[in-house]
């Protein structure tokens, strides 16, 4: 039998060329939507083991304790905060936090 040499430019074309359509795929995928949770809720999600705060994908910057004070007194305080953006984890049983302003 003869083996068919491809050549490797063309290789690198074929995989460029999958891996174009897979992002395609994916990103025709992505969904959003908008929901409005108590603080206790999320606190509740996390009870439960619903909700990651920490998922291997988040950003390395994290708040310093000064700012994570502020932030709660806040949530004590009812001052409005920022939208917290979350992810569905595949299968979907748990939310994860992956951006916050």
């Amino acid at each position: 039998m003869e083996s068919t040499i491809v050549p490797k430019n063309l290789e690198q074309e074929l995989w460029k060329t999958k891996l174009d359509e897979e992002i395609n795929k994916a990103r025709n995928s992505l969904k959003t939507e908008k929901m409005d949770m108590s603080f206790g809720e999320l606190i509740s999600l996390y009870e439960n083991q619903e909700l990651i705060i920490d998922p291997e994908f988040q950003r390395l910057f994290r708040w310093d304790e000064d700012r994570k004070t502020k932030f709660i007194e806040s949530l004590l305080l009812g001052i409005p905060t920022p939208a917290i953006f979350v992810a569905e984890l595949v299968p979907v049983t748990k939310l994860a936090i992956f951006s916050s302003i």
